[in-house]
């Protein structure tokens, strides 16, 4: 089995996924990405993580999964 990241986090700029990041960007030694719906809220976070130098290496907007 092939894995790039150890943790995704789907939803990072969501409540509770704020606190994961915040939690992982200063853990040492972990893989790991962000992801979400909201690509600009992504890019933000993206841009505030590389200021803390936890760079993240992956992001990708999720399409909306709602059907109408």
């Amino acid at each position: 089995m092939n894995k790039n990241f150890d943790i995704l986090v789907f939803g990072a700029t969501g409540f509770s996924g704020q606190f994961v990041v915040e939690y992982l960007s200063k853990q040492k030694g972990l893989n790991w990405a962000i992801c979400g719906r909201d690509s600009s809220k992504i890019s933000q976070l993206k841009t505030k993580l590389k200021k803390q130098n936890c760079i993240t290496k992956f992001y990708k907007r999720l399409k909306n999964s709602k059907k109408n």
